[in-house]
């Protein structure tokens, strides 16, 4: 940007200094011809008029006639008269002048024959010199010659030094202007995405142009932004990794203090069921539903601590290659009843077709088993549900991870709920217990993989997770 700039000022002073030497120059020859032409008509005056006298027949009057051939001299000579001894006006080209004298003469403007526009623009006076000449009988010849050609000359190449001076300056401008409004265009885009990445929002990125200046520049501001993203997320990987580390310590003491008495009351209820079942058959039945009800609070309870173990103790991984087509057909089977009960349309997709990931697929098929039971129960009245995985890529063309794709078309997620989802015990559900998406991230993590969620409301959700390749894959 600096060196058109500079390549435009040069241009603008260049350009003002040939037009003003060219100006000059034309100016110059034409005053000079014009002065050439001044002269010659000084020094042709003789021939320029023709004078005739009469006389009368006792000589004492004596009239004077001529008759101007101005052949090449149209505009110099302006005005030719004929004085007596007394200096005063007998004949003149002028009608009007005769009878003045020769002082008069000399105090009057004359108007010269063919003005100038620029004349008539700057409504000038013509300027004039005279000169008298004697000839014979005491008569004078008084030849009056128009200055105004030479003046007019002048100012001509003055003005028209200013205007195109002017005209070149203004273009000048005009295409700084345009240069200018180029430039720093980029530059307000980056400034608008500068002050949305300072509030937070490290999604946002400048559009590449071609031809522009600023791409190095652009370029390396959506870098720093997918840094400052990759930054961010590893920072609140680290909180939640440490908040969790702290919960397990906790939840593991917690839980065997928990699961020890369950147990023991389970014990308790098959004793009690097998030791104190009523005789009666409808006792008997009621008796049964207590019990199983009893029964199914203690697992459930049981279950929520082992959740919160999962979610809180990090998993003691033996990564094993898991083919990932195998692992979609079986979470898609295993939800095949809920599937059907919603009217949900499923397709699984994986490509290639022995794609597999290093991991655990007991804890990898719980994950996705998680991410797609919430799909369904968005779709309560029907829906797509799409599963696929692919090679992913990075930025230079490189196979770098598998990438799967739960997507629904569910009510979305609201905006101020996609920082949360994840975190231990939110949740939205009237009886869910906020842990569902927490072991899946803790799963992903585990695996050292990364889940993201793109939502909308009213277009859906799509979480993308991605896992490392088994080394066969490598």
């Amino acid at each position: 940007m600096k060196l058109k700039l500079i390549i435009l000022m040069i241009a603008l002073v260049g350009a003002t200094g040939v037009t003003s030497y060219l100006i000059f120059e034309r100016s110059g020859d034409e005053l000079l011809q014009q002065v050439v032409a001044q002269m010659k008509s000084l020094e042709n005056v003789g021939n320029t008029v023709e004078f005739q006298q009469l006389f009368t027949a006792d000589g004492d009057s004596i009239e004077g006639t001529f008759s101007l051939r101005m052949g090449g001299q149209q505009g110099k000579i302006s005005q030719v008269s004929i004085l007596d001894d007394a200096y005063r006006v007998i004949s003149s080209s002028n009608a009007e002048d005769i009878g003045l004298t020769l002082q008069e003469l000399q105090q009057r403007r004359v108007s010269a024959a063919n003005p100038s526009v620029f004349e008539t623009l700057l409504h000038a006076p013509v300027k004039t010199y005279d000169v008298t000449l004697p000839i014979s009988g005491k008569r004078y010849l008084h030849v009056i010659f128009a200055m105004n050609d030479l003046e007019t000359l002048i100012k001509q190449a003055k003005y028209s030094n200013i205007l195109w001076i002017a005209g070149i300056l203004t273009g000048g401008t005009l295409i700084a202007i345009v240069l200018v409004t180029r430039f720093t265009r980029p530059i307000d885009r980056l400034v608008v995405a500068s002050k949305a990445v300072a509030q937070g929002d490290f999604d946002t990125t400048v559009t590449l142009r071609s031809g522009d200046e600023f791409n190095t520049l652009i370029a390396g501001f959506n870098d720093m932004t997918r840094q400052l993203k990759a930054h961010k997320a590893l920072e609140e990987r680290y909180q939640r990794s440490e908040r969790m580390a702290a919960m397990g310590e906790l939840g593991a003491r917690l839980a065997h203090e928990i699961r020890n008495p369950l147990h023991s009351m389970s014990l308790i209820i098959d004793h009690l069921k097998d030791r104190f079942s009523p005789v009666e058959s409808a006792q008997a039945q009621k008796f049964e539903q207590y019990v199983t009800n009893m029964k199914t609070e203690l697992q459930r309870l049981n279950k929520l601590v082992s959740d919160f173990l999962q979610v809180s103790r990090p998993s003691h991984l033996d990564p094993r290659p898991v083919p990932v087509k195998s692992l979609c057909m079986q979470i898609g089977q295993l939800l095949e009843a809920d599937i059907e009960k919603n009217q949900i349309h499923c397709t699984i997709e994986v490509y290639p077709e022995d794609l597999s990931v290093a991991g655990n697929e007991d804890l990898l098929k719980t994950a996705g088993l998680n991410i797609a039971i919430n799909a369904i129960q968005a779709m309560a009245h029907g829906g797509q549900l799409r599963i696929s995985a692919s090679l992913y890529q990075d930025l230079q063309g490189q196979v770098r991870a598998c990438r799967m794709v739960f997507s629904d078309t569910g009510p979305g997620i609201p905006a101020e709920h996609l920082s949360k989802i994840f975190e231990p015990y939110f949740t939205t559900k009237k009886d869910g217990t906020g842990l569902g998406l927490a072991i899946v991230n803790r799963v992903i993590e585990d695996h050292h993989g990364t889940i993201t969620v793109e939502s909308k409301q009213g277009e859906g959700t799509t979480f993308i997770i991605l896992l490392p390749l088994s080394h066969d894959r490598r």
